[in-house]
Parts: C-alpha cells; structure tokens; sequence
C-alpha cells in the first residue's frame, strides 16, 4: 500500500473553470497583436504548457517577435474575465478539505494570474502560499521539470506524490516525473468522453469527472 502525501492540482481546469476564459482572452490578445487564431485552436496549443511557451510558440511561426505588451494585455483581459466569469469546479472546496493530505497548485500562468484566479474562486486560503508555476522551470510540461521542481519544495518524493489535470501535457509531465497521475474531465469539457480518452492516452491511471470522487478513488488506488 502506499499512500499519496502530496495532491498536485492543476489550476486550470481542475481548481477553476476557466479554460475557455483563457483560450478567448489570448484569441482575442492575438488578434490586437495581428494574428488571427480562434479560441479552440488556442486551447489545443495551450494544453498545459503554460503563457510564456505559448507566445514563444506562436513567435516562432511568424518568425517575429510580438512585443513586450502582449503578456501584460492577456493578464488584464483574463483578470477582468477572472472577476466577472470564473467560477471554482463544482465540489472543490469540499475535496481538498476532506483529502487531509498537503496539497499544491500548478499553473501555466503568472503566479499573480494564478494567484487571482484562486482568490476569486475562493480556494486561496486552502493552497497558499503553495502555488507554483512554469516560469519557474526551464522546460515546462511535457518535460517532468515541474512536477519534480513541485515536489522537491514541498519536501516529498515523487513517488508519494499524486499529479491531478486536466491537460495531456501537464499527465505527461507526471508521469515523465514517476508520479502518479489521474486525468480529469469535470470542469466543462465540451466533449469529456473524448477528452477522457486523450488524458488517458497521455498516461492518465485513471479518468474522473467528478471532484467529489477524488478522495474514494485515492483510497481504492491505495488499497490496491
């Protein structure tokens, strides 16, 4: 039996629903910036690599630079939609209190944005001040950089750790790391079934769409 001492979560789209909050704001930052990419196509490039990557990516197709503004212009855009739109997954806040286990974020954004998305939620006090980001790592996920940069801080090996996100690349950065990881599909996936299938196809154990099932299904994976 061994036991998970350390629950990472992903912030976006596992703490908070927000994933179609960030795939509009950089469309729309893009397009200021004079390219053109819709939202669900955002979304895709995005998958857990985190903001500074995904501006990179896109720079590297133009072969130009975009400026110093854009990443500043996409956190007041997402700030503003944080205030009025987000909203925490349905049944968090309960989950992370009755796991009594040490539990961290992970995000793909700014610490600050990261940190806003979880105060406006309502989920900060439960986390702080343990939330980490990729910009404090060199090669972000799909590379294990970050999930064991997370554990190392937090003082717990790998191999106790348990990886839960929303994301193929952020799975593949777990299980790159040897940790355990569990995909999850609640946080208003447009297509959970299919999206299932590529968490579990990036080396999810298991697939879950309900945060309430957190807890049981650590306890059968521990007994197991």
């Amino acid at each position: 039996m061994t036991t998970r001492e350390l629950v990472i979560f992903g912030v976006d789209g596992v703490l908070v629903d927000n994933a179609h909050l960030r795939a509009r704001a950089w469309s729309e930052t893009l397009a200021a910036f004079g390219y053109r990419i819709e939202p669900a196509a955002v979304a895709r490039r995005l998958d857990g690599r985190g903001d500074r990557a995904m501006l990179a990516s896109v720079e590297r197709e133009l072969g130009r630079p975009l400026g110093d503004a854009v990443l500043p212009t996409l956190e007041r855009r997402l700030g503003d939609a944080y205030q009025c739109e987000l909203r925490p997954v349905h049944e968090v806040l309960g989950t992370i209190r009755r796991l009594r286990r040490t539990v961290c974020a992970i995000s793909g954004a700014s610490r600050n944005l990261a940190r806003f998305a979880l105060e406006t939620a309502g989920l900060w006090d439960e986390l702080r001040p343990n939330l980490f980001n990729t910009e404090q790592v060199a090669k972000p996920p799909p590379a294990a950089e970050l999930p064991q940069f997370v554990a190392a801080q937090m003082g717990i090996p790998v191999s106790r750790c348990l990886l839960v996100d929303a994301s193929e690349n952020g799975l593949r950065g777990g299980r790159a790391a040897n940790m355990t990881v569990f995909g999850f599909t609640g946080a208003g996936s447009a297509d959970p079934r299919r999206h299932g299938e590529r968490l579990h196809a990036a080396g999810a154990q298991l697939v879950f769409d309900r945060m309430s099932e957190l807890a049981p299904l650590m306890r059968a994976r521990a007994a197991a």
